[in-house]
């Protein structure tokens, strides 16, 4: 593999993951493990020498293996939990005056460092490698892209300022195993978030504020597509193309040469070449859907693309009416649209539910029933304000119960959900019950099932009901795993 990535100019990098995403080797050796009785860690003990020379003897079968001078070693998502309890870690942090988890983290990575200095390479490591202290030769894969995380970002600037070199793969453009659309269930199973095709040509390869002469110390952009729910390669280049040309426009070309218009339109003239040479990429055929103040706007993924749409109604044909200007929706209305592809048919249709939504940032835990308290998965409930899910094998028994708190009273006239259908967690809802909590306690507000299919589910109730703790209560759910993703209730 690495002869023939090298004829053709291309240097593999390989990745060794540490001190966390371990498990594999944990499992074989669990005396690198803080406890070695649990078999549920998957950090390295940073308290332990013999954690070192396994890893130096590690490293060194891999750069026997690939003569590129970088080599990646993970460095992300390191669970810690276990250092903080740990003797040995406890007693490094004591003998080297580390202050806190990070630095410790710091520690690990510099050991690894002095590693790859004794054999002439240089670590490449996630920007978690940064938490507590960069290794002075490390370079930086930039991923954790989350909005308003200015201190990474000014941790980043200053890491490119010193002179570290920096990859830039942040998630909201470069993550290529997210689905390709906002209107998910048409896509094939990814992990839940979505990357466009304009997500993908947005990426600003040089970080804000960062001053030209250390703009040499990018050494450019990186897509990524983990093949953990890949399972073919027609599945590898479908999530892959357009994407990947979208992603290469962006990090080849200079800020005021890019425009989303024309590079839509080239992609479009691309996609059978790439067929062509057996890399069948998702024709983008997406539609995105904003409801602002009782309006809905719709926008195609394929400027000027003319959008045909029903209101209440089945899939649209092309004898339905076309889209021309945003409009107002009066209630609840379910639209259905579907773009003109350039060969004359219609695109995959897309649904959307234009409703007045109440906001459920204060979902506030995921209650377990009497059934479920002395259940050995009830560790396994977990909830954010996004999305929730209760998962385990097998599963808690019926029923499963998430409450959310909407902050203040509303009338709420039905509610809306996405089954956390991503190939890992198929949770889709057959049977619920929803409980409203007012000033006179709980009272139930509606009662019924769903398809179990895989997609946006709905329902109106007949009368609304008013309160502020509301309770979705599933009775029954596809393969007994509740798995939903961004339920919300609506108002009338």
């Amino acid at each position: 593999m690495v002869a023939y990535a090298a004829a053709r100019g291309i240097t593999v990098v390989p990745e060794n993951e540490m001190p966390g995403h371990s498990a594999a080797i944990l499992r074989a050796m669990p005396e690198l493990r803080c406890d070695p009785e649990d078999g549920s860690a998957n950090v390295y003990c940073a308290g332990n020498e013999r954690t070192f020379a396994v890893i130096e003897q590690i490293l060194a079968e891999t750069f026997d293996l690939f003569p590129s001078e970088i080599v990646h070693i993970g460095g992300d998502e390191a669970d810690k939990r276990a250092w903080a309890h740990c003797p040995q870690c406890r007693e490094r942090m004591r003998r080297e005056g580390l202050a806190n988890l990070d630095e410790l983290q710091s520690y690990f990575i510099g050991r690894v460092a002095a590693i790859f200095a004794r054999h002439g390479r240089r670590l490449l490591g996630w920007d978690e490698i940064m938490d507590g202290g960069l290794a002075a030769s490390a370079a930086v894969m930039y991923w954790r892209s989350e909005e308003g995380d200015a201190a990474l970002g000014a941790r980043l600037r200053g890491a490119a300022e010193r002179g570290h070199q920096v990859v830039m793969t942040p998630q909201s453009c470069c993550y290529f195993d997210y689905h390709q659309d906002a209107n998910w269930f048409h896509e094939p199973s990814g992990w839940i978030g979505t990357v466009t095709l304009r997500s993908a040509g947005s990426l600003e390869p040089i970080p804000d504020g960062l001053a030209e002469e250390h703009h040499a110390n990018i050494l450019g952009a990186q897509g990524n597509l983990w093949c953990d729910r890949i399972a073919s390669f027609p599945a590898a280049a479908y999530q892959l193309f357009p994407r990947a040309l979208a992603l290469a426009e962006a990090a080849w070309s200079l800020p005021a040469k890019r425009n989303y218009r024309s590079l839509a339109a080239r992609i479009v003239t691309h996609l059978p070449r790439l067929a062509a040479l057996q890399l069948d990429g998702r024709y983008p055929d997406g539609i995105e859907f904003r409801h602002q103040e009782g309006v809905l706007t719709l926008e195609p993924e394929l400027p000027d693309a003319r959008i045909h749409l029903t209101l209440n109604g089945p899939a649209p044909t092309d004898n339905d009416t076309i889209y021309t200007a945003p409009f107002r929706v009066i209630g609840p209305t379910l639209v259905r649209a579907a773009i003109v592809k350039d060969d004359g048919t219609l695109g995959r249709s897309k649904s959307y539910l234009a409703c007045d939504l109440i906001d459920c940032r204060r979902l506030s835990m995921v209650r377990a029933t009497a059934a479920q308290q002395h259940h050995p998965a009830t560790g396994a409930l977990q909830a954010t304000n996004r999305e929730f899910w209760l998962t385990a094998s097998p599963p808690p028994p019926f029923p499963h119960e998430f409450v959310c708190d909407l902050g203040a009273e509303e009338e709420i006239a039905g509610f809306i959900y996405e089954p956390r259908a991503d190939g890992v967690l198929d949770g889709n809802i057959l049977e619920y019950e929803l409980l409203v909590s007012g000033g006179d306690g709980p009272a139930t507000a509606a009662r019924g099932s769903f398809s179990g299919r895989r997609e946006v589910q709905y329902a109106i109730f007949e009368h609304a009901a008013s309160g502020r703790i509301v309770t979705l209560r599933i009775l029954d759910a596809v393969g007994g795993v509740s798995a939903i993703s961004r339920f919300k209730p609506f108002r009338r």
